[in-house]
């Protein structure tokens, strides 16, 4: 089971590496064409790519968030700057979600392990669904780790669904809003993302430890 767990691993770095190479391909000439023309006109070559790109960004996307260890803030960023901040959250939204339900679907079809995780018990919350989504939400949290958590938990169907898009639409707003005040060269923005993505983690562990202390309370009466 472990060697199937590192060719599946490495699968996927050979495949990030791949689209990596097709993105760098794609993108180098209009860096290398745009950034003596300053922000607008690297803004204008960046964002004259079709889907075809876009497919591809999504894919690296969904790659880098399936691969443990291997983070995908950097392209999600990137495809704010690439897209803008809309489409580069449909992106995103997509790309994440599409990681994180083929870890699932990928950790459900391997040979259960007898010994648990010390550190996600998504049953022991009470809430499994609401739990997997917001562990979903904190950037500093693996999702390999929250997508092993829900195998476990034996999470099925909408909860899953609910988990995986609904834990990536903030992450994957503030990183689009990011890439696009990135290439705007707005400090302002940049500071509200930064700022969002604080409040964000405060609140998820905030909400989680007073579910806890709710939940001790309620056992201690």
């Amino acid at each position: 089971m472990k060697d199937k767990r590192k060719w599946l691993v490495g699968g996927g770095i050979v495949l990030i590496i791949i689209l990596g190479i097709l993105v760098v391909h794609q993108y180098y000439p209009d860096f290398r064409l745009g950034l003596p023309l300053g922000r607008t006109g690297l803004r204008q070559l960046l964002r004259h790519h079709g889907p075809v790109s876009a497919v591809i960004l999504i894919l690296l996307t969904a790659a880098m968030t399936a691969v443990p260890g291997v983070s995908s803030s950097i392209v999600c960023v990137f495809n704010g700057v690439a897209y803008g901040p809309i489409v580069g959250f449909l992106m995103n939204v997509i790309g994440m979600a599409l990681g994180n339900s083929g870890v699932i679907m990928t950790l459900a079809e391997l040979p259960a392990q007898n010994k648990k995780h010390p550190r996600i018990n998504l049953r022991a919350t009470g809430y499994p669904g609401i739990t997997a989504m917001l562990g979903y939400m904190i950037p500093v949290i693996p999702s390999a780790l929250v997508s092993y958590a829900v195998v476990k938990a034996r999470l099925r169907g909408p909860k899953i669904t609910a988990a995986v898009i609904g834990g990536s639409l903030p992450t994957a707003f503030l990183y689009a809003f990011g890439g696009d005040a990135l290439l705007r060269g707005s400090y302002r923005r940049l500071l509200i993302v930064g700022g969002g993505l604080l409040l964000l983690i405060a609140g998820v562990l905030l909400f989680r430890r007073l579910h806890h202390v709710v939940r001790r309370y309620r056992q201690e009466g």
